[in-house]
């Protein structure tokens, strides 16, 4: 301890380079642990150089030139599809509870119209889809384009039907939108279907009603033909239940004549079909009204 005492400057000094030795020791070895990370890195850097420049095609300024060309013409391609599903012809204007009543009423009334200018049976008071609406007088704000969208979607869809003269419009149900309760006859039990890729919204509706086959047939083809996006899911069809006396209808008349005066003969008579159409009419995700 005497000699401790008599050289403390020198043990200070010694622990001082202790102290300084044991932190160079821990500084190198840190250093030489980040230089094999920087090492590693340096190495798959290398190697995924080597392997991009044995890719084919080779990534030179020509083929990313080519890329970017390419992805430019899928960029197009995708906006000119877009513009074949329209999101249907919602009211520009900002809706109300009041402005959607009078598009409601003026929308059934003018349908109506269309089907007795047809000779298409339609049930009294029947409103196609939205018997709750014209009764209820608070309908949510962000209800109100979906709605408007799916009346106009239905509105085509039957001047369809009326156009082909088919005999009766038995029903119709559709998907509920935004903050409406998808209860009783008028909805289906599926929602709209989602493709986030696409950007699109697809619509179910069902159609249910009672023709034959030739007015089937132009239903078909009107809605093949139509600008909108149409998809035909499905086609239900079975014999409609018995027709009033003066309701049927012979389409297709084979005759004989026997020797001397007879009647004409109807050997072939078509009846009346129930026809439930399924379909969804695709709407951009990217507009108002979806």
């Amino acid at each position: 301890m005497a000699w401790i005492k008599r050289n403390l400057a020198l043990v200070i000094s010694g622990v001082m380079a202790v102290g300084l030795l044991g932190y160079g020791v821990f500084y190198l070895m840190s250093a030489l642990a980040a230089n094999e990370k920087v090492d590693g890195e340096l190495g798959q850097a290398k190697e995924d150089l080597n392997r991009l420049m044995n890719e084919k095609p080779f990534p030179s300024s020509s083929n990313i030139n080519q890329a970017r060309r390419e992805l430019e013409r899928a960029n197009a391609f995708l906006a000119d599809a877009r513009k074949l599903f329209p999101p249907g012809a919602v009211p520009t204007d900002k809706l109300d509870n009041l402005s959607f009543k009078v598009l409601l009423e003026t929308t059934v009334d003018e349908l109506n119209r269309m089907a007795a200018a047809n000779g298409v049976r339609v049930e009294t008071n029947f409103f196609y889809t939205f018997d709750s609406h014209r009764r209820q007088f608070n309908v949510p704000p962000q209800s109100l384009h979906p709605l408007a969208d799916r009346l106009n979607d239905i509105k085509l869809v039957c001047g369809v039907l009326f156009k082909a003269k088919v005999n009766k419009l038995d029903g119709i149900r559709r998907a509920a939108v935004e903050a409406e309760s998808p209860s009783g006859a008028d909805y289906l039990p599926e929602g709209p279907r989602a493709h986030h890729e696409a950007a699109v919204v697809m619509w179910p509706y069902e159609f249910t009603f009672q023709s034959f086959s030739p007015e089937l047939a132009t239903v078909m083809q009107q809605l093949a033909a139509a600008p909108d996006a149409w998809v035909v899911r499905s086609v239900a069809v079975e014999p409609a239940e018995a027709l009033k006396q003066g309701e049927r209808a012979a389409v297709t008349n084979l005759t004989r004549r026997a020797a001397g005066p007879a009647p004409l003969q109807t050997v072939l008579e078509e009846r009346a079909l129930r026809i439930v159409l399924k379909l969804d009419v695709i709407k951009s995700s990217t507009r108002p009204g979806k």
